[in-house]
């Protein structure tokens, strides 16, 4: 069994990481979501219908959103993970 200060002195280099295939993958949904929704609220406060809105924010969901989120989760990985200066 281990001991109560064996665990409270483990260092964080230990715990198990997220991998980066994982990460992209979390990025790229949210940002297709952040994306396409930011779209198609824009579209409707520019004055565009209901289902114009949709289309713009699908649009950009499918063609923008997964490059956008999918590089800033792997900068944001690669930030966290390899700690060079820059």
């Amino acid at each position: 069994m281990a001991d109560e200060r064996t665990l409270a002195t483990a260092d964080a280099s230990t715990a198990p990481r997220k991998s980066a295939a994982k990460t992209v993958l979390i990025g790229t949904v949210l940002g297709a979501v952040f994306v396409g929704g930011l779209c198609g609220m824009f579209a409707v406060i520019a004055g565009a219908g209901t289902a114009a809105a949709v289309g713009v924010g699908a649009f950009t969901a499918l063609f923008g959103g997964p490059g956008f989120g999918g590089m800033v989760a792997f900068t944001v990985y690669e930030a966290r993970n390899n700690p060079h200066e820059f």
